[in-house]
């Protein structure tokens, strides 16, 4: 359990990131919700399978995953803050 620890900040981030990144190009609150949805089932679903003990993951393969996912996560935010500007809050 506590190696998921390790995967959850990661996980996260790329959620966080793909969320905001897709309700700004929606162009209703109802499809951007739909969106958000198809994002976060498949994490629920690995996790409730990593704690029922449908799936047993070992703790190498966690933590290559967490190494991978938190690269991913880093980069995302480096590509999205890339284009942030305040001008663009204000419009």
């Amino acid at each position: 359990m506590a190696r998921m620890l390790l995967v959850s900040p990661a996980i996260a981030l790329i959620a966080i990131t793909l969320i905001v990144r897709g309700s700004a190009k929606a162009k209703s609150v109802e499809e951007s919700q739909q969106s958000a949805v198809f994002l976060i089932i498949p994490v629920i679903l690995l996790i409730a399978g990593q704690f029922t003990g449908v799936l047993l993951i070992n703790a190498w393969i966690l933590l290559a995953v967490g190494a991978v996912c938190a690269l991913l996560a880093w980069l995302l935010l480096k590509k999205c803050m890339g284009r942030f500007t305040y001008e663009l809050l204000l419009k």
